[in-house]
């Protein structure tokens, strides 16, 4: 049996959870988990406090006595989702070089094992763009912290193996992968149960692998143009 909220528990700080009692700590992840699959099926807009309430057997008000607002629940539903990815990892950090794609890679196979987090991240990084809406400076930053981090596992790499990789080709091959991770989550998500669904994993290995070799001078796939040419020139 769930335990109900008592006055005790205290609000939450909206992220500091080192004052908050094991127990609370657990119901905060229970709520954490129903809010992540109700805002992951319908978006934040829609999926409301009193359908996450009702999933962890407790009422709007005791939502709100954890987390302040549906705003900050947000957050940390994103925070969490984020953390999740990484927690089985050494110091809970991705690691660098050959073996951060090899993360990137597994962490779509993960998604592949399970919808409902490919679902989650897609439905709130895209909601993520409209007018006023919380997750915004999140996911700006997020994007903004791994097209840095993966351009450094490029150089990284590349200096493993005698080459100079430009920072500028790495940002862009950077930008490129995490792109990529997320259209093939979304064409997945589209065809989910339907003959013919593309296999994301193999694609994304695929893809990842040309766009590393080309960053790091190997077989360019394709040769330079200027952005607004409306064409990709000679491929293959």
């Amino acid at each position: 049996m769930i335990r109900k909220v008592k006055k005790t528990d205290g609000p939450s700080d909206g992220g500091d959870h080192t004052r908050h009692r094991p127990e609370t700590l657990h119901k905060r992840e229970e709520i954490l988990k129903a809010a992540l699959d109700v805002f992951g099926r319908k978006g934040a807009a829609k999926g409301t406090l009193e359908e996450i309430a009702d999933k962890v057997g407790m009422t709007r008000a005791g939502i709100l006595h954890h987390f302040g607002s549906k705003r900050k629940l947000l957050i940390e539903v994103l925070r969490y989702n984020d953390q999740a990815e990484v927690a089985d990892l050494p110091d809970r950090k991705m690691p660098g070089g050959s073996a951060g794609f090899d993360h990137l890679l597994q962490t779509i196979v993960n998604h592949a094992r399970n919808p409902e987090i490919a679902r989650s991240f897609i439905t709130l990084s895209s909601e993520s763009i409209t007018e006023g809406n919380p997750g915004h400076p999140f996911f700006r930053e997020r994007y903004a912290s791994l097209r840095q981090e993966v351009a450094e596992w490029m150089v990284e790499l590349g200096r493993d193996r005698g080459k100079a990789v430009d920072r500028d080709l790495a940002l862009m091959a950077s930008s490129s992968i995490l792109a990529l991770m997320d259209g093939l989550q979304l064409q997945w998500l589209m065809d989910e149960g339907e003959e013919g669904q593309i296999d994301m994993v193999r694609t994304l290995s695929f893809a990842m692998h040309v766009i590393v070799a080309a960053a790091l001078g190997n077989q360019m796939a394709g040769r330079d143009v200027e952005p607004d040419a409306g064409t990709g020139g000679e491929w293959g």
